[in-house]
C-alpha cells in the first residue's frame, strides 16, 4: 500500500512499469526502453530510478559486472493500484 510519503509521479510510474515488465533489470535497459517512445535523457531516466530508490519503492543489487540490477521492493504498490497515466 502507498502512504502519503510515498506518493510516486507519472515519471516515476513510468520507470516502475519498465521494472514491472521485466523483473530485475539495469539501468541500461531501463533506459533502452523509455528511449524507444520518449526523449527523456538517461540522466532522467536515472534520476527516477534515485528517487523510487529513496523512497523504497525500488531496491537494487550490484551484479558480477559492478551493475545495479533493479527490482520492485515486496509489498510496495503493485501494478493494479498504480495511477492511471
Amino acid at each position: 500500500m502507498i502512504n502519503k510519503d510515498n506518493r510516486i509521479s507519472l515519471s516515476e510510474l513510468i520507470v516502475m512499469k519498465e521494472i514491472w515488465k521485466e523483473l530485475r533489470c539495469t539501468a541500461a535497459v531501463i533506459v533502452e526502453n523509455i528511449s524507444l517512445r520518449s526523449v527523456w535523457h538517461f540522466r532522467t531516466i536515472k534520476a527516477l530510478l534515485r528517487n523510487l530508490v529513496n523512497k523504497k519503492m525500488v531496491g537494487f543489487t550490484v551484479d558480477e559486472h559492478d551493475s545495479r540490477v533493479y527490482f520492485l521492493k515486496d509489498s510496495q504498490i503493485t501494478e493494479a493500484e498504480a495511477p492511471a497515466e
